[in-house]
């Protein structure tokens, strides 16, 4: 094969590379979200990674983008001030290094149904859930970029646009524009939500 044609084999990999890492985290993010927020009847199960100590990408916002930052920042402004010091400054310190508590202790060892209810309730006071939704409307626009910059290359060798159009119809709940099973699933799932900390 030609120098030519082995660029054009590599740029083809390269884009399907792309295109399945990004749909594949994402959609390893959302059953993450839905094991936690959707109702047993939607999820066909009752969610259990909690229960089950997995390593979720809420848990591991919450614990080591949003937490153990929290903890990084006020140590360092301990440091800085350490003489000055007020009682709100103490009492923030408190609050995030229970937070940290309740996770490294309870997170995969919950002995009741009140104490996995703490963990999802610590979620939303962290702003995880608002995260997430932010997180798959970017992943929905970067995957809307790659169909500009892929769409034309995949289909020149056969490999069409739909296959991976199909995927996002069905999995990007409430961002995709044309079609209303997806915009009704992302509300339901939004709804759940919030209604997972008042059961």
């Amino acid at each position: 094969m030609s120098s030519k044609g082995e660029q054009k084999k590599k740029e083809v990999y390269d884009a399907v590379r792309d295109l399945v890492i990004e749909m594949g985290t994402y959609f390893q993010a959302r059953d993450d979200y839905m094991d936690c927020y959707a109702a047993p009847e939607k999820l066909g199960k009752v969610g259990t990674d909690i229960i089950d100590r997995k390593c979720t990408w809420l848990f591991t916002k919450a614990y080591h983008d949003v937490l153990l930052q929290q903890q990084r920042q006020q140590q360092k402004q301990r440091r800085l001030s350490s003489i000055n010091t007020n009682n709100k400054d103490k009492n923030k310190n408190n609050e995030t290094e229970s937070m940290i508590e309740l996770l490294e202790h309870k997170y995969g060892n919950c002995d009741t149904k009140e104490e996995e209810k703490q963990i999802k309730e610590l979620y939303v006071t962290l702003g995880i859930p608002k995260m997430y939704q932010k997180y798959e409307r970017e992943s929905y626009q970067k995957i809307q970029s790659m169909k500009e910059s892929y769409e034309k290359l995949l289909e020149n060798v056969g490999i069409p646009w739909s296959i991976f159009e199909n995927f996002i119809r069905k999995f990007y709940a409430g961002v995709h524009p044309d079609d209303e099973d997806t915009k009704n699933n992302g509300t339901t799932m939004k709804k759940e939500s919030q209604q997972a900390t008042s059961k």
